[in-house]
């Protein structure tokens, strides 16, 4: 009696789990359109309503960082930085190695004059980030440099702004902040030459400060010699309306009747990216997970061009992303009055531990 007693109990157990499993994964789908809502509300900068989506979401997957992540943007944006912050201290004790969140955070705190709590969080980003030639590093420094100028503490802002610029030379914003710096400090040479090579790459700021403080400086023959090789810049192709064109020359839409289609559909898509994907093993040592926005062209032929990273996580996740996604077959192109058309095309791609 005993024994079937515990059978049926066990039969109940398991039952109750494959229900709650089922749940969870409805949970998960239902919490991934509102957060999905949520960006494009945010996007059209409908930011309380972003918000209210943000929670939706987060009601029905409590787990997931980037839904947090997303709330404290829209939250930021309607200038409810002590909820954002919240927000983003859910998101790394979520995720406690994944360092953009605390980038977040403590781009806030400078925003709000918490200089102390800013710059202990740069510093705490700059121990965690891996990449030690990247982007991510060259703004951690730059910012945290922004915070001690801020603070007047000048010399360590120079510092700071010497380590940008030392790993990406075409940082020209340091340029420009290390030329304040170096003003305040009486070092009017020293920042004439910085707000210069600034100002000739298209800071603005920097070619005030050149012009007002600046008058009696003769540019060094040297330094005109050695910045003669201009920077290319890559410039969208505009036709004369002002709408952007693709890659072949066509007007691209984003709200076409027809959107495009990957062959086989949403389900094939998904199969393509879980075949396709390959974790990084930067971002598996590090447990990131979370989703990568990604914005892609559909052409009219339904091949894929200029995709690029809206939001990304590191670790490799976003190369990962655009990886993939420029190896995708063609799509079905999506039409407007029944002619085929470009189309610009935004889509998340979940990264999951695990999974």
């Amino acid at each position: 009696m005993k024994r079937i007693k515990f059978i049926i109990v066990l039969i109940i157990i398991t039952y109750t789990s494959g229900i709650k499993s089922q749940n969870a994964t409805a949970n998960r789908r239902i919490a991934d359109k509102f957060n999905l809502s949520g960006i494009q509300s945010y996007a059209n900068n409908q930011f309380a309503e972003a918000v209210q989506y943000f929670d939706t979401a987060i009601l029905y997957n409590k787990s997931e960082a980037d839904y947090y992540r997303n709330r404290a943007d829209a939250e930021s944006a309607l200038g409810k930085n002590v909820k954002a912050l919240y927000d983003l201290h859910t998101c790394i004790a979520l995720q406690p190695e994944n360092y953009r969140y605390q980038y977040l955070a403590a781009n806030i705190y400078q925003k709000i004059k918490a200089y102390d709590s800013a710059i202990y969080t740069y510093s705490k980003v700059i121990n965690l980030i891996k990449d030690r030639s990247g982007d991510d590093l060259v703004n951690t420094y730059f910012n945290r440099g922004n915070t001690y100028l801020k603070q007047e503490k000048n010399e360590l802002a120079i510092i700071d702004y010497d380590s940008s610029i030392s790993i990406k030379l075409t940082h020209y914003p340091a340029y420009a902040n290390r030329g304040i710096a170096l003003y305040k400090l009486n070092r009017n040479d020293e920042a004439c030459i910085d707000w210069y090579i600034a100002s000739i790459n298209g800071v603005e700021i920097a070619d005030v400060n050149f012009k007002s403080n600046c008058k009696d400086f003769k540019v060094p023959d040297s330094l005109i010699s050695a910045l003669n090789a201009v920077t290319n810049s890559i410039k969208t192709k505009q036709p004369t309306d002002g709408k952007a064109l693709s890659q072949n020359g066509d007007v691209i839409l984003t709200e076409p009747e027809e959107m495009p289609e990957f062959p086989g559909g949403e389900e094939e898509m998904m199969k393509y990216l879980i075949k396709s994907i390959k974790y990084p093993q930067i971002a598996r040592r590090a447990e990131i997970s979370g989703c990568v926005y990604v914005t892609f062209v559909v052409e009219r032929d339904g091949t894929v061009t200029n995709p690029r990273i809206l939001r990304g996580i590191g670790g490799g996740c976003d190369e990962e992303c655009l990886r993939v996604v420029k190896n995708m077959p063609k799509w079905k192109p999506g039409k407007q009055k029944g002619k085929i058309v470009a189309v610009q095309f935004n889509m998340p791609v979940k990264f999951t531990l695990g999974g």
